[in-house]
C-alpha cells in the first residue's frame, strides 16, 4: 500500500504505521486515566494518610518494630499513589518469548499495578533496550519488538503524552509531540475548542510526528529526570 501523506507528519508513514500509532496513543491515554484515577481514589480513601495509626488499636502487645514496619508500608504506599496519580507510566514495551507469545507491558516509577512493571524490575529493564535486542527474564528469554518512552501530561482534565519516542521493527525511532493531537482527527469533535487550540498551538511550526529523537526531547527532558536510559 502506498504511503499516505498527512499534515501532522514530517515523515512518510504507511497506513498500517499510522493505525499502529493511533492504537498505541489510545491505549496509552486510556491506561493513564485508569491508573491515575485508581491512585487518586486510593489517596482519598478512608485509609489514605492515616499510616500506622490505623493499626494502633490492634492490641497493647503490638511491638514497636511491627508498628514501624506498618508505618513505613503505609508511607511507601502513599508515595506510590502520588507518583502514579501524576505520572501513570513512563514507557510501553512489547516483547516476545521464543515460543512466539507476545506481551505488552507499561513501566512506571512506583510499585506497579496489575499489568505493569517497575522500571527497576527485570521487565522494566526492557524499556532501555533497542528493538530487536534479546534479554533473559526469569521465565524465559524475550526479544524487544516495540518500545515507547512516554512523558505524561494532564491539561484541563485530559491526559496526553508529550514528546514520546516510539520505535518498532519497521519504524523509528520517531518522536510524537502529542498523542492527543495524533487522535484529534478521531476525537477532535468532542474536545473543547480552547483545549484543542492550546493543544495544537505548539505544533503549528512543526509536525506532530518527526523522524528520530527531536532536540526538544533532549533539552526539555533533562537527563537527571530520565528513569529510562538506553545503552
Amino acid at each position: 500500500m502506498a504511503p499516505v501523506p498527512s499534515p501532522y507528519l514530517s515523515v512518510t508513514l504507511s497506513e498500517n504505521n499510522k493505525q499502529d500509532f493511533e492504537a498505541i496513543a489510545r491505549q496509552t491515554l486510556d491506561l493513564f486515566e485508569s491508573v491515575a484515577e485508581s491512585a487518586r481514589n486510593a489517596l482519598s480513601g478512608s485509609h489514605a494518610g492515616r499510616g500506622a495509626e490505623s493499626f494502633a488499636s490492634v492490641n497493647t502487645l503490638t511491638s514497636t518494630k511491627l508498628l514501624q514496619t506498618l508505618r513505613q508500608m503505609a508511607e511507601e504506599n502513599r508515595r506510590d499513589c502520588e507518583i502514579l496519580a501524576r505520572e501513570p507510566a513512563i514507557a510501553r514495551v512489547v516483547y516476545a518469548y521464543d515460543s512466539g507469545t507476545k506481551k505488552t507491558c507499561y513501566v512506571c516509577r512506583a510499585s506497579p499495578v496489575s499489568g505493569m512493571a517497575s522500571y527497576r524490575a527485570p521487565v522494566g529493564r526492557l524499556a532501555s533496550l533497542p528493538v530487536g535486542e534479546s534479554y533473559p527474564l526469569p521465565d524465559g528469554t524475550v526479544q524487544v519488538l516495540e518500545r515507547a518512552l512516554l512523558h505524561p501530561a494532564r491539561m484541563d482534565q485530559v491526559w496526553d503524552s508529550k514528546h514520546s519516542v516510539l520505535e518498532g521493527e519497521n519504524y523509528g525511532p520517531v518522536t510524537v509531540e502529542s498523542f492527543l493531537a495524533l487522535l484529534t482527527r478521531v476525537i477532535g469533535k468532542d474536545l473543547d475548542e480552547e483545549l484543542l487550540e492550546s493543544l495544537l498551538a505548539e505544533e503549528r511550526e512543526s509536525a506532530n510526528i518527526s523522524e528520530g529523537i527531536r532536540r526538544g526531547v533532549i533539552t526539555k527532558m533533562r537527563l537527571r529526570d530520565q528513569p529510562i536510559l538506553d545503552q
